[in-house]
């Protein structure tokens, strides 16, 4: 089931409601297309979301605690605490750049022939635009499970 809406009410009504259906013979999904403030507001419940395990497109997956990454140990290492959303951003953003000046002998050129890159939170495959310039043209698919977001991988 799609839910869009820009109205933290209407969500929280609709997910309540939803949840309640919810029985070993009925399995619901709830599934957005804009991930907006409506479904991030206190009024919402996260048990139901991950209950109705509820997805959404997300241009950055949420870094797991649990999985070893090297960036994310050596941060908690110098500063203490673990890196927030727009640290691991600039850290996976410069890598990017970074490799591709190294690997190509023209950034513009590393676009094509580098389609898609991939880091700790975020990846990119460039697109160009009409008229001039590029875009980054990814998304990851996430979903709530066990009161977590986690990447749905394709197999």
């Amino acid at each position: 089931m799609f839910l869009e809406t820009s109205n933290p009410g209407f969500v929280s009504n609709v997910t309540s409601k939803l949840n309640s259906l919810i029985s070993e013979d009925i399995e619901i999904v709830l599934a957005t297309t804009d991930m907006g403030n409506a479904f991030e507001d206190d009024e919402v419940s996260n048990y139901h979301l991950s209950n109705l395990q509820f997805t959404f497109p997300a241009i950055a997956k949420t870094y797991n605690e649990d999985d070893t990454n090297s960036f994310a140990n050596n941060y908690v290492k110098r500063f203490g605490v673990t890196p927030n959303k727009i640290a691991v951003r600039g850290f996976d953003l410069t890598m990017d750049v970074v490799l591709r000046l190294v690997n190509y002998d023209d950034l513009y050129a590393s676009v094509n022939q580098a389609a898609l890159t991939e880091y700790v939170e975020n990846k990119f495959a460039y697109k160009k635009k009409l008229f001039g310039g590029f875009y980054n043209d990814t998304v990851y698919l996430v979903k709530y499970e066990d009161l977590r977001i986690k990447e749905i991988i394709q197999k």
